[in-house]
């Protein structure tokens, strides 16, 4: 955990804030402890996510089941007010590392006994959270606490409220998924419809990992894309899981949910496990209860820090040598649960005086190469939260890389060699894991540290990758309470931004758009950027840019502003997966007239931004609907005695739209391509990916598109980037 900050709260309903302990897609989770001396988890909903009515509703509805759960292997709902202006719930709080912790800091996976025992609490806790009316949906070891007497389950059901907003194309921010990859069932993976059993194939990928150190689908060094796609079509690799335990985890990861077994039949399969476990021989290796057991007593003897900092990196000498395991983003923070504290309250926090050279509010926390879980204990949090301090895996060397999906960190996305330019290039896995990810309704995954492509270009695009937003930050100009703070309940805000501190003028705020032209006057790009308040080192942008070939989201950190803005840009996702490389520095500077005046750092494109009106459904009514290729002889969608169908539906940008299927004598294929932009004029598409093809090398990924009306019941669709003549669409029917 971490000292808090000037930017922190001092209070959130009725529980006085001690210390962080996180920050994750849904919001930042503070330890705190309540008027009687309960020490507990609240978990701060992002002021963003608290502006969207439908996120409310679900939030609402996810607590109020989440507090109906019960068991003994699950971390009770204790409060929560999910009407106050920034929605907050609490938990309490239990002071065990996470599952992923406890295996990344030791050298041998668990032994057979503890996993079957895990198994049979786990499949308890399931049972619990299924009772609710809940599905977990993020079921991994970073959401299972370690103690003494058995695991706990944290972060039920409430991941479900970020599909409101994910779905509508409003949650911009990465670092915030519906599941994490690597525990992802097939069905979460295509985006379906999701049962109890789902979580039931999450708890075969975490028992394979506590009893190999390995997942069963691969690690990042493939790509998550890759992952996903082995998970949906291709069998585990159990190789090195004890015999005893083989059967079970195999059938809990059949890809039918028809073939799983139930969590009660999971309990009832692992009974005589527990023998023992309960009395005198405890349900781990001897040197691990040892561990634990002085972990907790830390945490619970410790106090609130007596200061507040500012924000900034940690001293270098509190921040341990990171473990190597790497993983990729989560839906959210996960909260836990804990018998009160023994101590009362300590006295009121008070700042301190913060000397000279202190890095500004708001600059994150160094990041390692390859940031691994490393959670406080007491709850697997965002290692990219700015002020997350990880805890070193015990004993005086580092066991081997794990390379875990699951964790709340950033992942590298290991891509394959760039194909050929042009249209038609072979069906790879990398094209149909990136449309599985896509089925799942348009979801981001934060992916650093890409290479630039093979024209050198440096394209970048949309998203957050930082746990720790200024995003979940106080409103500064209401009146502060006695001790230099204000309690979150005391001003919603006016917006996101104005709950911010930071340094950025207010003619920079919002969303911005235009086309990007190089020296010589073409248009060579569409750029769209939404930039928010905070300082200097903060993630304040993130970006959205469309090219003739590549659409590429990012996230931008401040470097400076003065006359001009300077942003540090990264990659974040790509389509096709391995065609965006970081941005690198960007300039902009606003111009009387009103619009933002973009360059590159090489200084080889510029884009005149104009303010960009937030719209959910911007598509004109007039291009929904289902169209038919129009075949007039030449090389066109579809040769003689083909069809080609597509189907335009209503989304938001970064969202699919556009699906197209096409048949022949002897293939069948299926595309779909993601919104750009959408005005009276026309459309502008994401690269087109394939999707399904019969045989696969008949089927072939194509460029970015336009779409204009011709006449009332015509499309005209332009293949960019080519010499290729329109393409003619007839409306159906």
């Amino acid at each position: 955990m971490d000292q808090l900050t000037h930017d922190d709260p001092s209070h959130i309903g009725p529980y006085r804030l001690l210390a962080r302990l996180g920050a994750g897609g849904m919001g930042e989770v503070y330890l705190a402890r309540s008027a009687g001396g309960r020490t507990v988890a609240v978990k701060l909903v992002r002021s963003e996510l608290a502006t969207e009515p439908e996120f409310r509703r679900r939030f609402a509805q996810e607590v109020a089941a989440a507090r109906r759960v019960g068991g003994e292997w699950t971390a009770p709902v204790l409060d929560a007010d999910t009407d106050a202006p920034a929605p907050w719930v609490a938990t309490g709080y239990v002071p065990g590392p996470s599952l992923h912790a406890v295996i990344a800091g030791r050298t041998e996976p668990l032994p057979e006994r503890s996993v079957r025992i895990l198994a049979h609490r786990l499949a308890q806790a399931l049972t619990a959270v299924h009772s609710a009316g809940l599905i977990h949906r993020d079921l991994k070891p970073a959401n299972i606490l370690v103690t003494i007497d058995g695991p706990r389950v944290i972060d039920f059901g409430i991941a479900r409220a970020l599909d409101a907003v994910t779905a509508d194309g409003k949650l911009t921010r990465t670092g915030a998924v519906i599941g994490s990859p690597g525990y992802m069932s097939p069905e979460q993976v295509r985006g379906e419809t999701l049962t109890p059993v789902s979580d039931v194939f999450s708890l075969g990928s975490v028992l394979a990992f506590a009893a190999t150190r390995r997942q069963p689908f691969g690690t990042s060094t493939s790509g998550m894309h890759a992952v996903m796609f082995r998970i949906a079509q291709e069998e585990p690799d159990l190789s090195g899981l004890p015999a005893g335990l083989a059967e079970l985890v195999r059938d809990c990861l059949a890809k039918d949910p028809a073939d799983r077994p139930t969590p009660a039949e999971v309990v009832a399969r692992t009974t005589d496990a527990t023998d023992g476990a309960d009395g005198a021989e405890p349900w781990l290796p001897g040197t691990l209860i040892a561990e634990l057991g002085r972990r907790a007593a830390e945490l619970l003897d410790s106090e609130a820090p007596k200061t507040r900092l500012r924000s900034g990196p940690p001293a270098p000498s509190t921040a341990p040598t990171p473990p190597p395991p790497t993983a990729p983003p989560t839906a959210s923070v996960p909260l836990a649960a804990a018998p009160p504290a023994p101590s009362a309250p300590p006295p009121p926090v008070s700042p301190a005086p913060v000397p000279p050279g202190t890095p500004p509010s708001g600059a994150p926390a160094a990041e390692a190469p390859a940031a691994p879980e490393t959670p406080a204990p007491g709850v697997a949090q965002a290692p990219q939260a700015p002020h997350a301090a990880p805890s070193a895996p015990p004993g005086p060397t580092p066991p081997p890389p794990l390379g875990v999906f699951g964790a709340p960190t950033p992942v590298s996305l290991t891509t394959e060699p760039r194909p050929a330019r042009g249209r038609r290039t072979t069906l790879t896995v990398a094209a149909v894991a990136a449309a599985v990810a896509l089925l799942a309704g348009g979801l981001t995954y934060a992916a650093m540290n890409g290479g630039e492509d093979d024209d050198g270009d440096k394209r970048n695009s949309a998203g957050d990758g930082k746990g720790g937003s200024a995003s979940d930050r106080t409103d500064p100009s209401a009146d502060p309470s006695e001790d230099g703070k204000t309690p979150v309940t005391a001003s919603p805000g006016p917006s996101v931004s104005a709950a911010v501190e930071g340094v950025i003028g207010k003619e920079y705020l919002g969303t911005w758009q235009g086309s990007g032209k190089n020296g010589d006057g073409d248009v060579v790009s569409f750029r769209r950027i939404t930039i928010t308040q905070g300082s200097e080192g903060a993630d304040v942008a993130t970006t959205f840019n469309s090219f003739d070939d590549v659409l590429c989201t990012g996230a931008a950190e401040l470097v400076s502003f003065d006359n001009l803005m300077v942003l540090e840009s990264r990659k974040v996702s790509s389509i096709p997966e391995e065609g965006c490389s970081d941005g690198g520095k960007q300039t902009l500077r606003a111009h009387d007239n009103g619009t933002l005046i973009w360059t590159s750092g090489d200084g080889d494109e510029s884009v005149v931004l104009s303010r960009a009106a937030e719209n959910s459904a911007p598509i004109p009514a007039g291009f929904l609907g289902t169209w038919k290729y129009v075949n007039s002889g030449t090389d066109g969608d579809a040769g003689p005695g083909e069809t080609t169908t597509l189907v335009l539906s209503q989304g938001a940008y970064g969202e699919v739209v556009a699906k197209y299927t096409g048949d022949g004598p002897a293939y069948h294929c299926e595309w779909e391509s993601v919104l750009v932009d959408a005005n009276s004029n026309g459309l502008r598409l994401g690269p087109r990916v394939v999707t399904a093809a019969e045989p696969e090398d008949q089927c072939e990924a194509g460029n970015s598109r336009t779409v204009r009306m011709k006449g009332a019941d015509g499309l005209s669709l332009t293949w960019l980037g080519e010499d290729a003549e329109p393409s003619s669409y007839r409306r159906a029917g």
